[in-house]
């Protein structure tokens, strides 16, 4: 079985499967590009900056529980790791696809989930903040579907090569 593919090295990974290397700078006969584009460092940043927000959110929760202010602990409690939650969905989200890791479906979802979320801000009268979650869903959802980010990430690439 040889152990090259057009598109890099493969590797075993536990009894039976076999992992898709991407191709690197050592071995001089690499095409890849070190340098990322534009929208993958955008889509990065965004989805970086979101899990910066999401962890400011809990330790905010964190502190209304303690200071008393709020309807409850219980409440407070899965506020937090609610967020916390996002926080790191969007964390490992971003820093995969800096890593240029083929995590595009997965940063969509997360884009997708804003749009009922600035529905409901819509909802209870927060018509600026709704146009402003909004627009970072689109933004977002351009970055990750534009071409450079896909051919950085090899997302339309199968597992046989074609």
């Amino acid at each position: 079985m040889d152990d090259t593919a057009p598109w890099g090295k493969t590797r075993s990974v536990g009894y039976c499967c076999r992992v898709n290397e991407p191709p690197t700078e050592s071995d001089g006969t690499s095409e890849v590009n070190p340098s990322r584009p534009a929208t993958i460092i955008a889509a990065s940043a965004m989805l970086v900056a979101m899990a910066l927000g999401f962890a400011g959110l809990a330790i905010y929760a964190v502190y209304d529980a303690v200071r008393g202010t709020s309807d409850g602990l219980m409440p407070m409690l899965g506020l937090t790791l609610a967020y916390l939650g996002m926080a790191a969905f969007y964390g490992t989200t971003g820093r995969a696809l800096w890593q240029r890791r083929n995590v595009v479906s997965r940063g969509v979802f997360g884009a997708l989930v804003l749009a009922p979320v600035g529905y409901f801000i819509r909802q209870v009268g927060q018509n600026d903040l709704a146009i402003m979650v909004w627009l970072v869903m689109v933004l977002l959802l351009v970055s990750l579907l534009a071409a450079p980010t896909r051919d950085a990430v090899d997302f339309e690439r199968t597992a046989d090569g074609r």
